[in-house]
């Protein structure tokens, strides 16, 4: 039996999770065409931003796009192809399918009254924060066969509140990740509850006035701090990112660099503590603010030194 091109398994897999009925053929050369090529994407449950190495690719990078402003919002896939954008080399350098989610506002924005209801936290209306990057990543891995399936992650501001609860949540499911100047994270706390540390969080969210509240129960499992401890998790934070942030449960001092530095404090102390080699580590990139822009080399300096040169399936 012949077995299907690199792209033919892409798109079989694209088309399960897009909901999409085309000819393979057709399709496998626009995949083909793809290549190299900054590409946006609709799945069922909300749009998402490609790149596809011009080499064969070893894994996948996930890069998460910080809060849109009220601009923003209204073409959020041109916010995610932005932050993408920025990583293209790196991508073509370590041989990595590049995936941006696009967190729009009607299925992941914020809850009305509840302060980290919406993806920063994991959730949304529809499918969780977390199971629709999953669901996108899990669209290619036919096309990649040998790779462990754990992805490479960055994001920035509400995107970095994102990656470190993803990485605390699904440790097994990430390889390494760049966390950038996060305002919020979940600390290895079991006094707070979610999203804020370990404790459990029920409660129940209105997505708007006209629906019913949505109850929420969420009991994260305390084991997934200690596994991401082990792995090569860096904050990056500039040092004049010092705006004075809400007060969180479980968090020390007011400022992104002195809830960076909890974090990673407190995510190696608690591996120290079961006799565990702590690997999280914290960057501080001088003279800048909260900018993405400028905090992404030392993002892309920091995955690089976790994964080696080209060793992005590894």
């Amino acid at each position: 039996m012949r077995v299907p091109s690199l792209s033919a398994r892409l798109v079989l897999a694209l088309l399960a999770f897009c909901g999409t009925v085309v000819g393979s053929r057709a399709v496998a050369i626009g995949v083909d065409a793809e290549a190299g090529k900054v590409v946006r994407k609709a799945s069922r449950f909300g749009e998402y931003v490609q790149y596809l190495p011009r080499q064969e690719p070893r894994g996948v990078l996930v890069v998460v796009h910080g809060m849109p402003t009220e601009k923003e919002a209204k073409d959020i896939a041109g916010l995610a192809e932005k932050f993408l954008g920025r990583w293209v080399g790196f991508a073509e350098e370590q041989r990595l399918i590049a995936l941006a989610p696009a967190f729009d506002d009607e299925n992941f924005d914020s809850v009305e009254g509840v302060h980290g209801g919406g993806y920063r936290g994991l959730f949304g209306r529809q499918i969780g924060a977390d199971d629709f990057v999953d669901g996108i990543v899990a669209t290619y891995r036919p096309s990649l066969p040998g790779w462990d399936g754990r992805i490479v992650l960055y994001g920035h501001s509400a995107g970095a509140q994102f990656a470190n609860r993803y990485c605390v949540r699904h440790p097994d499911r990430v390889r390494a990740a760049a966390i950038s100047a996060a305002g919020w994270f979940a600390m290895p706390d079991p006094s707070a509850h979610w999203p804020s540390g370990m404790g459990r969080w029920k409660t129940s969210f209105r997505w708007d006035p006209a629906r019913r509240p949505q109850p929420v129960d969420v009991t994260p499992d305390p084991a997934g701090w200690l596994r991401a401890a082990s792995l090569p998790l860096t904050v990056i934070v500039g040092t004049t990112d010092t705006e004075v942030q809400k007060a969180r449960d479980g968090h020390r001092g007011k400022t992104r660099v002195d809830y960076g530095r909890q974090w990673v404090d407190d995510m190696n102390n608690l591996a120290r503590a079961r006799h565990e080699e702590g690997r999280v580590r914290l960057v501080l990139v001088e003279g800048v603010g909260h900018d993405s822009a400028r905090l992404t080399p030392a993002s892309q300096k920091a995955l690089s030194e976790a994964l080696g040169p080209g060793r992005g399936r590894e």
